[in-house]
């Protein structure tokens, strides 16, 4: 049966979503992933039948609501919608989307908007995180998306918007800083991190890759992918967490050479990731500035900001960290509001 929703198509950072408002969707949870399912057009390798566009950049979505936590304005229920499985995923989140809550929420009137900068605290349902967003606001009370502010993998500039994680809950889940997985019969060094998003870190070289090497190349070798794959799957099983598709999340680094302080790609969904997401930048700025991480011994030093080079350009995450405790993490992006209207599938 035919079944359509108001939603808004956003942009937050590099990524791109369909936000829903809890009450514009069906009531019964499986009716509900069937349509956000046929909305974005999964199953398909190019999701024709939907508004998604076969990128796991665009194949996600979230629903926004005023929140009950305490000291909580906005919940944020993320969603990554497979591509090639008729399944949706909720075990990891996504901080590129998260840049686009707030101003969503600001111009739907579920929170009090204040010129020029509307403070609104997100709680993330998915991790049971929050996040303070900081974001330009006009005048009329919208969000101001304008501004002169630039992300590597948008073309165009924005406003900046802020984003503080301030219970990060960055920890070594075995206790140690490096440890060793036997992939194929050879011994790798990891370094594992649980927090914002479980992340596996590995060292380029220790799998093979030039460290001089173009990263944007690596994007088609499907052998090194798959090998990726199963040092994500072994590694993240120490972790304690199940491993699903999503989560835990891999970072491959390299020495910079572009004036920052590490290099490096991730994977999604066992692809390369354009970019890189800002849940997994976290973690692995976070352990480039600890002593025996595998990501410290390619690192250059830096004071509280560290940038992080990536295929498309790179990323900067202001960390505090005392002693060995991350306290704090900011990364600011951009969002647009690119469309708000009814979105149409089956349910």
């Amino acid at each position: 049966m035919e079944f359509k929703s108001p939603c808004s198509l956003v942009r937050g950072g590099t990524s791109k979503a369909l936000f829903f408002h809890p009450q514009d969707l069906p009531s019964d949870f499986k009716l509900r992933e069937k349509f956000i399912l046929s909305a974005l057009g999964s199953p398909d390798s190019k999701q024709i039948n939907g508004v998604g566009s076969g990128s796991v950049h665009s194949s996600k979505a979230a629903i926004i609501s005023k929140s009950n936590q305490p000291n909580c304005d906005i919940d944020y229920d993320f969603m990554t919608v497979l591509i090639n499985e008729p399944k949706i995923e909720y075990s990891a989140t996504c901080g590129n989307i998260l840049s686009a809550v707030a101003p969503f929420a600001i111009n739907e009137g579920l929170v009090t908007p204040n010129h020029p900068i509307t403070k609104v605290r997100i709680y993330s349902v998915n991790m049971q995180i929050t996040v303070t967003a900081y974001v330009p606001t006009k005048e009329n009370g919208l969000f101001n998306p304008e501004g002169t502010f630039h992300i590597d993998g948008v073309p165009s500039s924005g406003s900046k918007i802020d984003l503080e994680f301030t219970n990060c809950n960055e920890i070594f889940p075995t206790g140690n800083k490096q440890d060793s997985v036997n992939i194929d019969g050879k011994i790798l060094q990891v370094t594992l991190v649980k927090g914002i998003a479980p992340t596996v870190i590995v060292k380029g070289k220790d799998v093979g890759i030039d460290p001089n090497c173009d990263i944007n190349s690596l994007k088609n070798d499907s052998n090194l992918l798959q090998y990726l794959e199963k040092v994500r799957q072994t590694a993240g099983k120490l972790i304690g967490d199940e491993v699903v598709n999503y989560l835990p999340k891999i970072s491959v680094v390299f020495p910079p050479i572009n004036g920052g302080h590490i290099r490096g790609f991730m994977l999604s969904l066992g692809k390369q990731h354009a970019s890189f997401a800002v849940s997994c930048s976290i973690p692995t700025t976070y352990a480039s500035k600890v002593a025996g991480a595998v990501a410290h011994e390619v690192a250059k030093p830096a004071d509280n900001r560290v940038i992080l080079e990536h295929p498309s350009g790179s990323i900067e995450v202001k960390l505090a960290i005392e002693g060995e405790e991350l306290t704090s993490a900011t990364v600011a992006r951009t969002a647009k509001i690119l469309m708000k209207g009814e979105v149409y599938g089956f349910i």
